[in-house]
């Protein structure tokens, strides 16, 4: 069974769907790009068939998806977890829930390591906390001749990471490691870089649901008695592995900017700054040893 429509009519058809809670939560404009990415993902209905209204068939396995799509946004679960895929950096990439959805706070993150990096070539370069493989990817990618490295404790992230690399066709070593029990291979690096798990367990209570029903738990958050427990012992490990003179970049929980920082001039960091995000908050921390 095929059934004909113009695509604006299928886009209120999808909106009137939507239960009025779940509307509530987002703004309109969220709402629509949400609708939007169903539609093509689904039922290759672009945004440009959307702006000239024009007729499109739906079969009715297609339709059965965007019913089942919808039941699952009804739910609040996540729209990349649903089209499995997500963008960071102008690539797609694939997602699940065994993975962090990519932020654009992270792609910042990486964009002051190419900035400073731009022109040098050769770098060796480990991603702590790799998840989907989003930094170490995009890393491998735009820096030169890099040779990079990413490890993860949680064996379905690293299979994300490496569906990731191989889709982009990019060369990344990933390591199966808890980087809290284990040294990473024996290597130095010149730069290390880690998104950890930074928010505190006690802001699950103000979070949506999006977030706390759906992405992983350990990839999110740490113990509020023990806020820097991954900043701590990466930063020990760089006694061992980060190069004199290398760089390490953390992103950080808005609010802790000052300790970070403090903690890595404990440390015995040469150089330590708090960079803030495009929402002027502190969200990174870079230091030279």
């Amino acid at each position: 069974m095929v059934s004909s429509a113009k695509a604006k009519e299928v886009l209120t058809h999808l909106q009137k769907q939507l239960r009025p809670e779940v509307v509530s939560r987002y703004s309109v404009r969220e709402v629509n790009t949400m609708l939007e990415w169903l539609l093509e993902h689904f039922a290759q209905i672009t945004k440009v068939d959307l702006l000239l209204d024009k007729p499109v068939s739906l079969s009715e396995p297609t339709y059965q998806k965007l019913e089942q799509a919808m039941q699952r946004l009804n739910q609040e679960e996540p729209i990349q977890y649903i089209i499995e895929e997500a963008e960071f950096y102008g690539r797609k990439f694939f997602v699940n829930p065994e993975v962090l959805i990519p932020r654009q706070e992270t792609e910042e993150l990486v964009q002051l390591i190419l900035h400073k990096n731009a022109n040098t070539t050769g770098l060796r370069v480990l991603d702590i906390g790799s998840g989907s493989g989003c930094i170490a990817i995009t890393l491998a990618r735009e820096l030169k001749q890099a040779q990079v490295w990413a490890l993860d404790h949680s064996v379905g992230a690293l299979a994300v990471a490496r569906q990731n690399a191989k889709a982009l066709e990019v060369a990344v070593e990933f390591l199966h490691q808890d980087i809290l029990a284990d040294t990473p291979v024996k290597n130095t690096f010149d730069i290390i870089v880690s998104n950890p798990p930074y928010v505190l367990k006690s802001d699950a209570a103000a979070m949506r649901r999006n977030v706390v029903s759906y992405e992983p738990p350990e990839a999110l958050f740490v113990e509020d008695v023990n806020p820097f427990l991954f900043y701590e012992r990466i930063s020990e490990l760089c006694g061992e592995i980060l190069a004199p003179a290398g760089w390490l970049y953390f992103e950080i929980h808005e609010q802790y900017g000052a300790e970070v920082a403090g903690l890595l001039k404990n440390q015995g960091f040469a150089k330590v700054m708090v960079k803030k995000d495009l929402q002027s908050k502190d969200r990174f921390v870079v230091a030279q040893k």
